[in-house]
């Protein structure tokens, strides 16, 4: 009689998302979507490989949870015009010198968490034009956090903040302007239950970053969520 031992191996290592970030050399657009907090680095260098596709890339867009850590992954992008950390979450404030020597940036999008900007955060972005910013409440400054920037740049925020921004200090130095081309509002309605959810509370969750919006129902069974960003996914509970 024959008898057989059949040994299998287990590598508990989940497989690589095919479908993990994305780069189109055609027109230098980077897309950074699935890395590990505190790896964004890692995640660029993987897709990227080599130094000659560093220096093409024009545009880079970061979707998902980061870490101070994180920050400088622009650092040798010496061609990237176009920035966007919008839909980010995971951190409160910009570390100093995050964005430095970008000679070519011209734009960037921050995240409605941002509390804190450090310290020369753009020094030496000569052609930065436009910075967009989703937080209502307008960010503390660091000393010299914008040392060096051109006084012309325009800085868009959510529409209902501009009073808050143009009568702040450090802000105020600035030309303030409305984010309403980049922004969007969903409306949610209610079943009328004659006060069955009053008390209760709408969420609105961005599917990318996590980011929540709450609204408290009361007797109205219509809410309006505002100042939101346009080419995102929401869902609501």
């Amino acid at each position: 009689d024959l008898s057989y031992t059949a040994v299998f191996s287990y590598n508990p290592m989940n497989p690589n998302d095919p479908a993990a970030n994305y780069f189109d050399q055609t027109n230098g657009s980077l897309v950074v979507d699935r890395f590990e907090p505190g790896h964004l680095n890692d995640a660029i260098h993987s897709k990227l490989g080599t130094w000659d596709n560093y220096n093409s890339v024009k545009s880079i867009t970061v979707i998902g949870r980061m870490q101070s850590y994180d920050f400088g992954f622009s650092h040798g992008f010496d061609n990237c015009e176009m920035i966007d950390i919008s839909r980010t979450t995971g951190y409160t404030e910009i570390p100093d010198y995050s964005f430095e020597e970008l000679l070519s940036l011209n734009k960037i999008y921050f995240p409605m968490n941002v509390e804190k900007i450090g310290t020369k955060v753009f020094s030496g972005c000569k052609k930065l034009s436009d910075i967009y910013l989703y937080a209502v409440a307008p960010p503390q400054l660091s000393d010299e956090a914008f040392w060096g920037l051109d006084k012309n740049v325009k800085i868009h925020v959510p529409s209902s903040a501009v009073s808050l921004y143009t009568s702040s200090i450090g802000w105020k130095d600035f030309t303030i302007v409305s984010l309403d081309q980049n922004e969007k509002s969903i409306t949610v309605n209610l079943p009328n239950e004659d006060g069955k959810y009053k008390n209760l509370t709408i969420e609105l969750q961005n599917i990318h970053n996590g980011q929540l919006y709450k609204c408290l129902v009361t007797n109205r069974s219509s809410y309006i969520f505002y100042g939101l960003m346009k080419n995102t996914s929401y869902d609501v509970f």
